[in-house]
């Protein structure tokens, strides 16, 4: 088994969403981008505090 399968979560369910946005299709991904940034002080903590339970997993080798 690969590294990556070993320790990348296997998916059971998807989502899907959507939403109406009152503006021309081409200013949305520009608007999106500038939106979600990682430079943000708050960002990088909180996805590396979401992501820690699942490479401690990986690491001591219990993932499902």
């Amino acid at each position: 088994m690969d590294l990556d399968q070993h320790c990348l979560p296997r998916y059971q369910f998807s989502e899907r969403h959507q939403r109406l946005i009152a503006a021309p299709a081409a200013a949305v991904p520009d608007a999106v981008e500038d939106l979600v940034r990682f430079d943000d002080p708050l960002v990088r903590p909180l996805l590396a505090l979401r992501e820690a339970p699942g490479r401690l997993a990986c690491w001591a080798g219990t993932t499902t």
